[in-house]
């Protein structure tokens, strides 16, 4: 039933996977509010699994950075800081970065275990970094953009408005419609691409 459907994990998790670049461009407070509900939901819903499994070289790499900067952390915040020790600001920020180890590992084990769909991912995220690029275009035609927001000087914002970080979402984006063309089209004989969905 289409009920059951919606409220089922797998489509709960693809949907906040599905929602990180709305999130990006809405800014970084609905973004990082859609990653924390993206790591509680996986841990709440595959708890232990997440990490039972044998960790590769890469895992064991990446566990590592994260540790270095947890440890760098508490020392600066520490040590070279001793002044500023009261309010833990640095180790504060260290303790939150590491939920970006955690949304590593969920992600590992929901694509592993093929609980989302990389094809409706790698498309929504394509169509999204499309449409980004189509608004900047408009906004450096015209002066404004889809929504309304005029170009400031030589850069544009396109649908990030006052925020000048349009680059940097294209820069973050752009291999999901680059790889989309590759993984999800198909090549026979005699034909080119041929982009049957």
């Amino acid at each position: 039933m289409l009920y059951q459907k919606i409220f089922s994990k797998e489509y709960l998790m693809n949907f906040l996977l599905l929602a990180i670049p709305i999130s990006y461009i809405l800014g970084n407070l609905v973004l990082n509010i859609n990653i924390i509900i993206l790591i509680v939901t996986s841990l709440v819903f595959y708890n232990h699994k997440i990490f039972s499994y044998k960790f590769s070289p890469i895992d064991k790499v990446i566990i590592l950075f994260f540790s270095y900067i947890l440890l760098n952390g508490i020392i600066n915040n520490f040590f070279n800081f001793p002044a500023n020790s009261n309010n833990n600001f640095i180790l504060v920020k260290s303790i939150l970065f590491m939920r970006f180890l955690l949304l590593y590992f969920s992600l590992k084990y929901l694509i592993r275990n093929e609980i989302i769909d990389l094809k409706k991912i790698f498309i929504f995220y394509s169509i999204i970094v499309l449409f980004v690029c189509v608004d900047i275009i408009i906004q450096y035609i015209f002066g404004y953009d889809l929504f309304g927001f005029e170009a400031t000087a030589r850069r544009f914002s396109g649908p990030f408005g006052d925020e000048l970080v349009s680059g940097a979402f294209i820069q973050r984006f752009f291999i999901f419609p680059l790889f989309a063309l590759i993984l999800f089209s198909k090549i026979k004989k005699g034909q080119f691409l041929d982009f049957s969905f």
